[in-house]
């Protein structure tokens, strides 16, 4: 006896580029009502976000997918987050986690990223933090300097602000309400670098931390990263509470 899995669409991921979108740049995203010309039809038609990127889950994305058994799908747009019509999230902490990867070289080129230099930086969107709505601009307009973190790989170094002081080092979440610490960790003043602090977190999954302590200024970072040119940035969808909303990246044009 045969049967059906029914699927919905619990998260929708929309990325717009004023330079691809050509003539309908100023009217995404456009309801399915709207009414076009040919020229604004046949662009938007045309246009498909996987030619210039590669929006994937990340590892702690897929084990996600896994113990949720939820299906991430890419899409000319962007992509969908695919549940069981019985599928239901009210953990606060469950994430989604994308990458955002360069597969043109042109797109790097026609974008206007918002910062000076993204040298040891990758940008981070999220609406964990958001009140809930049905359509969430993740970029609040374009991306700028707000949205970017330093990037460091799993051995993370922290500036002290009192040089040879042996202290703590909180690990926490910041994308939960609160701020919980994950990981609490002592840090040698002396060794092997007195103006900076090392703190291993081998063994946590790549993300974006928050760390805090009496000797350091408190800091974001996306830790686990790093080594790979094409990644320019990391998105963290919560699903709690979100499911059937759209999220938006906006880029601009030069």
């Amino acid at each position: 006896m045969g049967f059906t899995i029914t699927y919905q669409k619990l998260l929708t991921l929309r990325c717009w580029h004023p330079e691809f979108l050509r003539s309908v740049a100023n009217l995404v995203p456009i309801a399915p009502a709207t009414p076009l010309t040919l020229t604004e039809r046949n662009d938007y038609l045309a246009y498909d976000v996987r030619r210039w990127l590669e929006i994937r889950p990340t590892e702690a994305g897929l084990a996600m997918l896994r113990r949720s058994g939820l299906i991430w799908t890419p899409s000319t747009l962007g992509g969908w987050l695919l549940a069981n019509t019985t599928y239901v999230e009210a953990d606060p902490s469950v994430r989604l986690q994308l990458g955002v990867y360069v597969r043109d070289p042109d797109f790097a080129a026609a974008t206007n990223f918002g910062v000076s230099t993204v040298a040891g930086r990758l940008f981070h969107l999220t609406n964990a933090n958001a009140g809930v709505v049905p359509e969430y601009d993740l970029t609040g307009g374009n991306l700028r300097d707000v949205h970017y973190a330093g990037s460091q790989n799993f051995s993370v170094t922290l500036p002290q602000l009192a040089p040879g002081t042996d202290s703590q080092v909180q690990v926490r979440d910041p994308l939960v309400s609160g701020n919980p610490v994950l990981r609490t960790v002592s840090v040698a003043g002396s060794a092997p670098d007195p103006a900076v602090y090392s703190v291993d977190l081998s063994g946590l999954p790549a993300g974006l931390y928050r760390f805090t302590g009496l000797h350091i200024d408190n800091i974001n970072l996306l830790v686990g990263f790093t080594g790979d040119p094409a990644l320019l940035g990391v998105i963290d969808l919560r699903l709690a509470d979100w499911s059937g909303a759209a999220c938006d990246l906006n880029f601009q044009s030069f």
